[in-house]
C-alpha cells in the first residue's frame, strides 16, 4: 500500500507553510502548562502565575489548530 504521491507533497507543503504557526501554538501552550504547574505547587498563592497560564494556552491553543 503506497501512499499518493500528491497527497504527500500537498501535506508536507502546508506543514511547511503553516511550521512557524504550529511551533508557535506549542510554545506558548508548553509555557502556560508549565506556569499552571508552577502556581499549583507553590505554597503561597501567585495569581500572577495563573493568569499568565490561563493567557498561554488560551492564546497558544488557535495557534497550533489552524484557525484563521
Amino acid at each position: 500500500m503506497h501512499a499518493d504521491p500528491q497527497f504527500a507533497d500537498s501535506t508536507l507543503e502546508a506543514f511547511r507553510r503553516e511550521s512557524l504557526y504550529l511551533f508557535l501554538g506549542a510554545a506558548f501552550t508548553t509555557v502556560g502548562i508549565m506556569a499552571a504547574a508552577f502556581a499549583a505547587l507553590r505554597r503561597n498563592f501567585n495569581s500572577l502565575l495563573i493568569w499568565l497560564a490561563i493567557f498561554a494556552i488560551v492564546d497558544g491553543a488557535p495557534c497550533g489548530c489552524n484557525q484563521k
